[in-house]
């Protein structure tokens, strides 16, 4: 059973980057770029990562420079975690992005095929191909048995494997994720990717790796990385795109640590490449004020879902925002549309159409509105198998603090996998939708 998850707990983070100034120097030869000269400096490693202490002596000559890197950064950040933080091996995940690397092993192996012949070659690249492969050295040499995935996008690699960690994890297919990005630019035959007439990058390392370790949230977490977006127009919530780094995928994971990383002073944005983003949240900045969830099954496939949550605004204005759909795409994430298909001074016919579970949905709401008792009760229009009903009730309560609004779902359904997953879809969005409600308040309407 699938449970939409809107934020992961950072457990652990590790980093093998080259420090700052730190260069190696790349002779170009035959299969480098034409017009950059003999050789290029390049922000990565001075000494081949492939010599660290921490490399197995037998993995030493059958890995590529960013594997080495990779296998370091996971290990150090598994090293990290507290007995009860670190699940069974069958348990764990890994997925890692790699756009850019591997050929400063396969580089001159294909060279001895093209000049020498194939008898040349090292056995190993020749049954194997593409040999330094992080992901699986690492799920071999470190025994994690759970899922493991290698994303390959130039600008979208990283927030591809965070959007499929979030998935394994939403699944129960793991209860760990260590996702991250490892990259080795350490190769002439790779630069040949800027043509001469295009300017090199100037930012980011060209080598490295960065992971972080993530699970379903606890209860007390340091910090806690909030929704995962995608836009499919390759832009951020900013408009950001490529920024000129020597490895994009590489430098969102710089950037997403760095964000991490920093003193709690709130949450923030940070784009990940290919329209990906999240957001970081700092614990302490997390509200106290957190949405009462309460699901009672009632009988055969059918349940009461009870969301309730402190709003900070007057009743009568918490109320209107609420009755009025078409504003409801303002501060509830999943909505995508929402209209009057008729209304009145007691009740109205409503159109929506929002997103549960992955899947977008367009129903109708027949509703009576009570003013007097500050009250909205709702019921779907003609539902369709496997749903045979939904209604519920908005209620507001004027408090002290702000408005109590409770809202309750009654639904039935045909089986029990219909059941788990219009409770999964209300639970998901009934949070969202008061969360959205409470942010609305505590920010937009008092600038």
């Amino acid at each position: 059973m699938r449970t939409v998850l809107h934020e992961l707990e950072l457990v652990a983070v590790s980093t093998r980057l080259p420090a700052d100034g730190e260069t190696a120097r790349i002779a170009l030869g035959a299969y480098g770029p034409r017009g950059r000269g003999d050789h290029l400096d390049l922000p990565a490693f001075a000494t081949d990562p492939r010599q660290a202490p921490g490399i197995p002596t037998h993995l030493r000559k059958r890995i590529d420079r960013f594997s080495a890197v990779a296998y370091l950064a996971v290990a150090e950040a598994l090293a990290t975690l507290t007995a009860e933080q670190r699940p069974a091996a069958d348990r764990i995940g890994l997925f890692l992005a790699n756009t850019r690397a591997g050929w400063s092993y396969g580089e001159p192996e294909l060279g001895l095929l093209v000049h020498s012949g194939a008898e040349s070659m090292h056995a190993y690249q020749a049954t194997a191909w593409f040999p330094a492969a992080a992901q699986g050295e690492i799920t071999i040499e470190l025994d994690l048995r759970g899922c493991a995935k290698t994303t390959s996008g130039s600008e979208s690699g990283f927030g591809e494997a965070l959007w499929l960690a979030r998935d394994a994890l939403e699944r129960g297919a793991i209860d760990l994720a260590v996702v991250g990005a490892a990259e080795s630019l350490v190769t002439g035959f790779v630069l040949r990717d800027w043509a001469q007439q295009h300017p090199l990058p100037d930012s980011g390392p060209a080598e490295g790796a960065v992971v972080f370790a993530l699970r379903r949230p606890s209860g007390s977490p340091a910090v806690v990385l909030g929704e995962l977006r995608h836009r499919a127009d390759g832009t951020g919530p900013d408009g950001i795109g490529p920024d000129g780094s020597w490895v994009p995928t590489l430098a969102a994971a710089v950037r997403l640590h760095r964000s991490v990383g920093r003193p709690a002073t709130g949450s923030e944005s940070v784009a990940l490449g290919g329209g990906y983003w999240i957001t970081v949240i700092p614990m302490k900045e997390r509200t106290v004020n957190t949405v009462l969830s309460e699901t009672t099954v009632t009988g055969d496939y059918a349940a009461v879902a009870r969301h309730e949550l402190v709003i900070p605004g007057p009743v009568a204005d918490v109320f209107e925002m609420t009755r009025d759909v078409t504003r409801w795409s303002e501060y509830m994430p999943a909505v995508t549309a929402a209209a009057f298909r008729s209304e009145s001074t007691d009740g109205d016919l409503v159109e929506i159409t929002a997103e549960a579970n992955n899947q977008k949905h367009t129903w109708q709401s027949r509703r009576t509105v009570d003013r007097a008792a500050w009250t909205i009760d709702f019921s779907r229009v003609g539902a369709v198998e496997p749903l045979l009903s939904m209604e519920g009730r908005w209620q507001f309560i004027a408090g002290e603090d702000g408005t109590r609004a409770v809202l309750t779902h009654r639904y039935a359904t045909t089986s029990q996998d219909s059941l788990d997953f219009y409770g999964d879809a209300t639970r998901s969005n009934a949070t969202r939708d008061l969360e959205g409600l409470a942010e609305y308040f505590s920010t937009k309407a008092n600038r």
